[in-house]
């Protein structure tokens, strides 16, 4: 929704987009950290992993934020294989392979 920011210079649209991946693989790390270190039902109450490194990541930040907790603050993408896999509410488990939609 780029169109709504009414950005016109290219370099503001370019600084937008750099903080909004920042933002992206911030969260993402907080996600991935908090797996990592069996936190992960503090925000994910499933008995399986319902939701994404990035929506753990979000839901982590603003319930620290909310109970006035520090952020896990380890920025790090994690080069394992998932502990712990998303799972669909549907089906088995979600493939790391992308999927071909015919």
């Amino acid at each position: 929704d780029l169109e709504s920011t009414h950005l016109r210079d290219t370099t503001a649209l370019s600084g937008l987009i750099f903080l909004l991946a920042l933002c992206s693989i911030f969260l993402f790390s907080e996600g991935a950290s908090l797996v990592e270190e069996g936190e992960r039902q503090t925000v994910d109450p499933h008995h399986h992993r319902r939701l994404s490194y990035f929506q753990l990541g979000r839901r982590a930040i603003l319930s620290r934020l909310a109970r006035r907790k520090p952020l896990l603050m380890k920025l790090q993408i994690p080069s394992t294989p998932d502990p712990e896999p998303l799972k669909t509410s549907r089906g088995p488990p979600a493939s790391s392979a992308p999927r071909i939609l015919s």
